[in-house]
């Protein structure tokens, strides 16, 4: 090229000063002169005529996919269209990577298949330009390399299709792969289409309507009615995976712990998930499956951008058109707890609001909340137990305080926080100070209701008691404590602590002298009973009764005298019922001796103690 411009600009040189310079030629010279120049004119013109014309070349540097614009976008729809695929004028435009772009890029790396598809094992194209893609082109393409002028060939059958919408399965027709849009699915079932004629199918849409032919051709072209009965029998649905959408679409860059849900088909046979960044470089990931068309992806560490989920199996592999993004933060999570957080006092069988706040959480990062005391040891967890598990991070939970809280008891007092855990992230936040939990306030009340002795050698009711509870709580009875006394002969064995229906509270009670009978006369038999934390439900009554068997019993009025002397309420004693002490003397049912029947039982129930005597004189 420099050769030719140099002798151009001698030859305008001569033009110009040959005029000057042979002023005194003839007119004769001077028609040479310009004859000569004219030849070597032509002479320059037909070897330029001769010169290979100089040839498009661009270096592709960057994975290209349906997020990219601009100027490298251009050059890819240049080389694609030198390949002879087609490219919708809008897309060339606006530089975007729409769907005829995808389809082209599709339709090159079918072209060079044993290049770019087979060396990577995938079976369908991907319409997206990876390193693989990337390379053929720059072989073909690239800058510095001489490279004979690609000459078109038209494409005369369909190109595979990559729709940048939500995609379905891949439909294998006579060798050819196909991906139809989700959004159309529903309008042409491969398996059960009822149309008997033509629909119009292109890269971009299916017909809803069925046609003749004749009305098909005229509504569209005859190149694109396809007859649907035929094609469905050429047609067998893809077992490759697909991916339909996923969920939550973003995170901050400290969202470790973050799960997203994939949702598509065909994952029952996964062997690899990962996160491909726009520069092409993979983020391999563990997964979890739920269905074989859902997975969960919990989050790896990944900078800050913008990646596709790749999902593969044997049968095939692909990406997703979406993008997840990673957002830049410098700021970790945290969490703040509001309240309790110290100086509040609280009480059992109450409801009380836990409240808090959490910055930059993922949506799908839970909360563990727990109890903790003064008793806590960071190095075995004495002094901590949950209160909650896992729950979503909802800002409160409404607590009705309990009894106790694993092996915690509550209402001891000042000694408690509320300690709230960003589940599968270090984070944590507790109450700045301690606060109090108080034994639930107590308004049961004891009222006596009877007890006699009606036969002897028999079971009797000695002590009915009802229990009256007045609060909104239930509330639990704890150590039943009695005082036993009587002047008169008796004998009483098996006394017990029962329900109104006789079913029994407390087993056998066992007298100061560690015997479970009771002889009179005698003073003061002590009996104290654990009632087994039986509870009264709120707002209710409840009787209690005191049971015992009569061995022997002198029939006189006001014989025995019982005390019911306290009851203690809560698990742990800490309150007592009102009503107490209650003092019962049992009345005799044979407050006079009128019947022969009552006469036999006073002769024998004198016998048996006169024989206990006898017995017990001769033994000393």
């Amino acid at each position: 090229m420099k050769k030719y411009l140099f002798v151009i600009s001698f030859l305008v040189a001569v033009i110009f000063i040959s005029p000057n310079v042979s002023l005194a030629a003839t007119t004769a010279e001077l028609q040479a002169q310009i004859q000569a120049l004219l030849a070597q004119i032509a002479q320059l013109q037909a070897q330029m005529s001769q010169q290979q014309p100089q040839q498009w070349c661009y270096d592709f540097k960057y994975n290209l996919n349906a997020a990219s614009r601009g100027k490298e976008i251009s050059q890819l729809q240049t080389a694609l269209e030198k390949e002879g695929l087609e490219i919708d004028a809008s897309e060339k435009s606006n530089q975007i990577f729409d769907e005829s772009t995808a389809s082209a890029v599709s339709g090159f790396q079918e072209k060079y298949r044993d290049e770019i598809l087979t060396p990577n094992k995938l079976k369908y194209a991907t319409g997206f330009v990876g390193k693989s893609t990337r390379a053929k082109l720059n072989s073909l393409y690239g800058c510095g390399i001489i490279k004979p002028q690609p000459i078109p060939v038209p494409i005369t059958t369909p190109v595979p299709v990559i729709s940048t919408s939500t995609i379905s399965p891949a439909i294998s027709c006579s060798g050819l792969e196909m991906v139809w849009p989700t959004s159309r699915r529903e309008l042409y079932s491969f398996g059960g289409d009822t149309c008997d004629g033509y629909r119009y199918l292109n890269n971009k849409e299916i017909s809803p309507s069925c046609y003749n032919y004749q009305e098909c051709i005229n509504a569209y072209s005859s190149a694109n009615c396809i007859n649907i009965p035929s094609t469905q029998k050429q047609c067998s649905v893809s077992s490759a995976p697909f991916i339909t959408s996923f969920s939550p679409t973003s995170a901050v860059s400290y969202g470790i712990g973050t799960k997203v849900r994939v949702y598509g088909n065909n994952f029952s046979n996964l062997d690899k998930v990962s996160f491909i960044n726009t520069q092409g470089i993979y983020y391999y990931a563990e997964w979890s499956p739920i269905s074989n068309t859902e997975i969960e992806i919990p989050l790896p560490t990944m900078p800050a951008g913008q990646y596709y989920i790749s999902v593969s199996s044997p049968s095939g592999s692909t990406q997703s058109v979406q993008l997840f993004s990673i957002i830049a933060t410098t700021t970790q999570p945290s969490i703040t707890v509001f309240s309790p957080n110290g100086g509040e006092k609280l009480e059992v069988g109450q409801t009380y609001q836990i409240k808090w706040s959490t910055n930059n959480f993922s949506p799908t990062t839970a909360i563990q909340i727990a109890l903790r005391d003064t008793r806590y040891d960071p190095n075995n967890s004495a002094g901590e137990q949950p209160i909650v598990s896992a729950m979503d991070n909802s800002g409160y939970y409404n607590w009705v305080i309990p009894q106790s809280v694993g092996n915690i008891t509550v209402g001891a007092g000042n000694i408690y926080k509320i300690v709230i855990y960003g589940i599968g992230i270090a984070v944590s936040d507790e109450s700045d100070n301690y606060f109090t939990i108080a034994s639930a306030t107590t308004s049961v009340n004891a009222t006596l209701i009877g007890g006699d002795i009606t036969n002897s050698k028999a079971d009797n009711i000695l002590l009915k008691i009802m229990m009256s509870n007045n609060s909104n709580t239930s509330i639990i009875l704890n150590n039943f404590s009695t005082k036993w006394s009587s002047n008169y002969f008796a004998t009483l064995k098996d006394i017990r602590i029962t329900k109104s229906d006789g079913t029994i509270i407390a087993p056998i009670l066992t007298a100061f002298d560690g015997s479970s009978q009771i002889i009179f006369p005698a003073s003061n038999y002590t009996f104290t009973v654990g009632l087994g934390q039986y509870q009264i439900l709120a707002n209710s009554n409840f009787e209690i009764q005191i049971r015992a068997y009569i061995e022997s019993y002198t029939p006189i009025a006001e014989a025995i005298t019982i005390i019911a002397d306290r009851l203690a309420l809560n698990s742990d004693g800490s309150a007592t019922a009102t009503g107490f002490p209650i003092i019962h003397k049992i009345p005799s049912a044979y407050g006079s001796v009128t019947s022969t029947n009552q006469i036999a039982n006073i002769l024998e129930s004198t016998q048996e103690i006169l024989m206990n005597m006898a017995a017990f004189l001769k033994n000393r």
